[in-house]
This record gives structure tokens, sequence and C-alpha cells, in this order.
């Protein structure tokens, strides 16, 4: 019995194991959809998954049917695989190609750096005024200067 017999009889099992075995000697891609519609009907998510993607990866696929498969897809990807991530390949921007002043760990870097040095100078004039007007810094809340009028 063949599979397309045995898939027409709804003995979706046995197909299924009709089309992988045919598959595995053939490798011909149209294989892959029947795959998929196997795997579907016995709800194996996963296998069906696969097969599908692989299938519009690899065959020539009429515009139609792309349509569908991708249709069934976007209904079977929650229950089974997640979507894919993209391919290194297919990211839009990658880090190389983004612009040095476009890059936000060197304008990080730059506000940490000017911080350190805002903070320096600043604790730089405290010590120098304080040290100018004769001050020692032990006496807090003291007067630092009189002021004698006529």
């Amino acid at each position: 019995m063949t599979a397309t017999v045995a898939y027409a009889d709804a003995r979706y099992a046995e197909a299924l194991t009709s089309f992988q075995r045919a598959h595995d000697i053939t490798e011909h891609p149209d294989i892959l959809y029947n795959i998929g519609q196997c795997a579907d009907r016995l709800r194996l998510d996963e296998t069906a998954i696969r097969a599908f993607e692989q299938y519009l990866a690899e065959a020539e696929v009429d515009a139609d049917t792309r349509r569908r498969v991708q249709a069934r897809l976007a209904v079977l990807r929650p229950l089974g695989l997640p979507t894919p991530e993209p391919s290194p390949a297919t990211t839009p921007v990658e880090l190389a190609e983004v612009p040095v002043h476009e890059r936000w760990e060197l304008w990080a870097g730059l506000g940490v750096g000017l911080a350190v040095v805002v903070a320096a100078v600043v604790a730089a004039v405290v010590v120098s005024s304080s040290e100018s007007n004769g001050h020692s810094g032990d006496d807090v809340g003291g007067v630092i200067f009189t002021l004698e009028l006529p």
C-alpha cells in the first residue's frame, strides 16, 4: 500500500512513516509537504513545523501554496517550536556596521570619564580654596573671617 493511499484512508501514522522513508531515499523536497501534512493531522506539531519550514526552504513552491503553508505555520508555531531567530545573514545591522559615533558603549564610557574628571576638578578646587584662606578644616561651623566696621 502506498503512502498516498494510506493518507487518503486517514491512516496518517502509516502514511507519515512511508513518506519519511521515501524522503530518506529520494531527498525530494516536495515529500516534505506530505510529511508536514501527516504530522499535522497526528498533532505532531514540532515534526510538522520542521517539515513545512524545510519544504518552504528547499522546494520550488508556488505563491498560493506558500501562503497556505505559512498560514498553517502561523497556527502551529505557538503550539510547537518557537519562531526561528533570523540568521546572521538576515540580521539588519551588524555590530561592525554601526558607526563609532552611534555606539552606546562609547558614549557611556565618555560620560563616566567626564564625570570622574569633573569630580576631581571640584575636589581640587575645594581643597585648594580651604587651604588658601587659612582654614585648617578642623573647626566645622566656626567663623572664617571677621569684619570690623568703622
